[in-house]
């Protein structure tokens, strides 16, 4: 009965310890998402949704931080911040010349200006990101193959280096939220 009495307080004991380890924790992440909203300007800078109606893709942005001004051709959305320094382009076109993800990042490290600066470049199967330093700016590109690689869409974002604290939660949830789907062109390849 003695040791019966000793596995019950310890057992409780541990409890409490889990449970205030459990209700720090559970401080923590409330902060951690406190902050992000903070930093997104939630809840006055409420996402906004954007799909293309052309290839399918779509993209959640803060509404009040980027305005959209959308291209005639059909293929994307461009973004903007009030004062400029910052952009969010998205788009998407056929794969013509029908590029594995692998051959397309190498076109484009080869053929355009702006890739030499690179610190952060992980790539799957059917995507890869491109981030790193052009001049004062910093930039983030996914590109995300779809339909059997027949489509491929982009995410572009810049903003100045000296606002990274501001623009990197904001990049975060945008790659998190861009994904791809079946447009009035795509409908038939995927």
């Amino acid at each position: 009965m003695f040791l019966l009495k000793i596995v019950c307080r310890v057992i409780t004991k541990l409890l409490v310890v889990f449970v205030a380890g459990l209700c720090a924790a559970t401080f923590a992440h409330a902060q951690q998402t406190q902050s992000q909203q903070t930093a997104l300007g939630a809840p006055s800078d409420q996402l906004m949704d954007y799909r293309n109606d052309r290839f399918g893709f779509r993209l959640r942005y803060p509404g009040s931080t980027f305005k959209p001004n959308e291209p005639t051709s059909g293929d994307g959305q461009t973004f903007i911040t009030d004062d400029g320094r910052a952009k969010i382009v998205t788009h998407a076109a056929l794969n013509a010349e029908k590029l594995t993800p692998q051959a397309y990042r190498k076109t484009l490290m080869s053929e355009y200006d702006g890739y030499d600066l690179l610190d952060y470049q992980p790539q799957g199967k059917t995507w890869f990101v491109l981030s790193g330093f052009r001049g004062d700016k910093i930039f983030y590109e996914k590109i995300m193959f779809s339909c059997g690689n027949k489509v491929i869409n982009v995410l572009a974002v810049s903003f100045p280096t000296a606002e990274k604290t501001k623009y990197e939660p904001i990049v975060e949830q945008l790659e998190d939220d861009f994904t791809t789907g079946k447009g009035a062109e795509t409908a038939n390849l995927c």
